[in-house]
């Protein structure tokens, strides 16, 4: 036989386990019950090791199908709950055309520390298969095999296809467990007036990144995530420099708050709504700020860039649905200041982005506080060594802070905290 290792002949998911044993290939292999969608239908894959083509997301759908109450099953779980010993995922053409980003994707997994649990799709040994590995797969099968890789090069699923079964393929996969620290960074400015200085207003930005892309095309391959969330992060920092010098203190106190984590699913927000520091009772709104510093330039038809927001605008999302109060000051601040322009698209149900659920204010939605998460949108340096700070409009990043800022001074200087009044949608979960 052939061996194939970690890294180019696949990517192992962080669950150990061994398997031995014939292949089946179950197209996507995605489970919807309701919508009569199971193409383990006819197959019988106990004892097997199942073959499905890679996608984060069942057929035609996104990341609104993973909502909390999806009807969908994941490939894993279905695989797993009819008796496959182990799953092998085949990347589409373009998943092997960048295959040195979905191991970077892929290839560093771990587990959530307030969790300490295993993914419910990864509960028996998975591997995304490399080049080598996939064509081994469906070498000397039928004349489908053809489709089978047209198919990959579309993504779209490759159904009515079987395995010659006369294969077999040993997976072992060993992990290895260990503890990292890190920390939020928290300050908290005390308010003037004798009561409401024990309510806050907090503030937030996340300052991880992604770390180092070794195989990264470019000769720098550290990944400084300027936008992501640098922007934030010096956004804060101003914020708190203003306050150390204002003459007086707003009536409510100020939270500034650094997530740590939030790339990793979350962390830091996670951490601190789980463990605060001061009474959760008592923050009557966050603000998060995450990616506020780029802009669409005139001209540019980028397809990736089609979401950036202009260099006088700026996405607020969230702030329509917990609080009408909360969007009204909002409004009413921003038109006596400086006039951005806000843009609301994200706060549609159906956006398949679902960046309301993206970022670290989700967490304190969840436990009831109103927020606003501030966005200039995504671009073609998301999540790439790329996101350099040449790249900052740094007049945009100034004029989205300032409002934010001013924003957070009316909220703390007002009779009554916001309130909240509307419901959160009931598959507010986790982050994906």
């Amino acid at each position: 036989g052939v061996a194939y290792g970690q890294g180019d002949g696949w990517i192992a998911r962080p669950t150990a386990g061994e398997a031995d044993a014939g292949l089946v290939y179950v197209s996507h292999g995605w489970v919807n019950t309701s919508r009569n969608i199971d193409p383990y239908r006819g197959l019988d894959v106990k004892g097997k090791i199942v073959v499905a083509q890679l996608s984060f997301f069942p057929p035609g759908g996104s990341f609104q199908d993973l909502r909390k109450g999806s009807t969908w099953m994941r490939p894993g779980t279905a695989a797993r709950e009819r008796g496959a010993v182990a799953i092998v995922y085949v990347p589409s053409k373009r998943g092997y055309d960048s295959w040195e980003r979905l191991k970077s994707l892929l290839g560093t997994e771990s587990l959530e520390p307030t969790k300490l649990g295993t993914p419910s799709d990864v509960e028996i040994p998975a591997v995304v298969a490399g080049m080598a590995l996939a064509q081994a797969l469906f070498a000397g099968e039928t004349s489908d095999a053809e489709a089978i890789w047209k198919g990959f090069e579309s993504g779209a699923p490759v159904e009515g296809f079987a395995l010659s079964g006369t294969k077999r393929l040993a997976v072992r996969v060993v992990t290895k467990s260990e503890v990292r620290w890190t920390q939020n960074v928290v300050a908290a400015w005390p308010g003037s007036d004798t009561v409401l200085k024990n309510e806050y207003v907090a503030f937030g930005a996340h300052y991880d990144h992604v770390g180092i892309n070794e195989t990264a095309a470019e000769s720098d391959t550290i990944s400084n995530g300027a936008d992501d969330d640098g922007s934030g992060t010096v956004a804060l920092l101003a914020m708190a420099e203003a306050l150390a010098k204002t003459a007086r203190r707003p009536k409510r106190s100020l939270l500034f708050i650094w997530h740590c984590g939030e790339e990793k699913g979350l962390w830091g927000s996670e951490y601190f709504t789980e463990f605060p520091t001061v009474p959760l009772n008592r923050v009557v709104a966050q603000l998060n700020i995450d990616m506020i510093g780029r802009s669409k330039a005139p001209g540019d038809e980028n397809a990736r860039n089609a979401a950036l927001s202009g260099p006088h605008e700026v996405y607020a999302i969230g702030s329509r649905m917990m609080s009408d109060e909360l969007a009204a000051t909002n409004e009413r601040v921003n038109a006596a200041y400086l006039n951005l322009q806000f843009n609301y698209k994200y706060d549609d149900p159906a956006d398949p982005q679902r960046l309301f659920y993206r970022s670290d204010h989700i967490n304190y939605a969840k436990k009831g506080i109103p927020i606003i998460f501030f966005f200039s949108g995504l671009h073609e340096d998301y999540h790439r060594v790329s996101d350099h700070v040449e790249k900052i409009d740094f007049a945009k990043l100034e004029k989205v802070a300032r409002t934010i800022y001013v924003l957070g001074w009316q909220i703390a200087e007002a009779p009554t905290r916001p309130k909240v009044d509307r419901q959160l949608p009931s598959d507010v979960v986790e982050a994906e």
